[in-house]
């Protein structure tokens, strides 16, 4: 049987069921680059609804992922992520992964001298995205998925739907939002779904947690 992306929304019929996955860094990070937002200001329900009206979607469930540092190691992190997850949380639509986060080092070189500088980094948020995306999928969850991402990491787990469709002999069509005019092309075998500013900046969360 036939399988998406590649059928295209004119071929589309109002879907009973879609789950929009959000990588909350990953979104954050390609938000900052293009848009020059200073703090992760969207609203993941916001963003949803947008999506699910212009393209005739139904929303079944948000998940939403991000990595948290600690509160001993980055006490503001610690405190917005915990105050807007407080808030998401309780929506009935939504469901909440988090990690905390691992401080790392890198040697870098100013003036022809080292210098160690220290970060955080999120560590297994990808692998749990793509557990859920195919557990969903196997599970026949939804019949459309919406990925709020642009980590390539994430094409394994669109392959496997294929995959899993197929032997169902269902269509599962799969979506990654992309942040328009950042030059990237979504995550490889899904549909791309464009947000323009002027759409992110209606989708912004009317709370500042800072």
């Amino acid at each position: 049987m036939a399988f998406g992306p590649h059928v295209g929304f004119f071929f589309m019929e109002k879907f009973k069921s879609t789950i929009f996955y959000f990588d909350a860094q990953n979104l954050y990070r390609r938000a900052k680059e293009v848009f020059s937002i200073t703090y992760p200001n969207f609203d993941p329900i916001a963003l949803s609804n947008l999506i699910a009206q212009k393209h005739s979607l139904q929303i079944k469930k948000i998940r939403f992922y991000t990595g948290v540092p600690p509160k001993k190691r980055n006490r503001r992190w610690n405190k917005f992520w915990s105050k807007k997850l407080a808030i998401l949380g309780k929506s009935e639509l939504v469901t909440i992964f988090t990690r905390k986060t691992q401080s790392t080092t890198k040697t870098i070189l100013i003036d022809g001298k080292e210098h160690q500088i220290s970060f955080d980094v999120e560590k297994g948020i990808d692998t749990r995205i793509t557990i859920d995306i195919v557990r969903d999928a196997l599970d026949q969850e939804a019949e459309a998925i919406v990925i709020f991402s642009e980590d390539q990491d994430l094409s394994e787990a669109v392959k496997e739907v294929k995959k899993i469709a197929e032997k169902q002999s269902k269509y599962i069509f799969i979506f990654s939002a992309v942040l328009a005019f950042n030059g990237k092309r979504g995550i490889s075998g899904s549909e791309r779904i464009e947000i323009t500013e002027e759409e992110y900046n209606q989708c912004i969360d009317t709370r500042d947690y800072r």
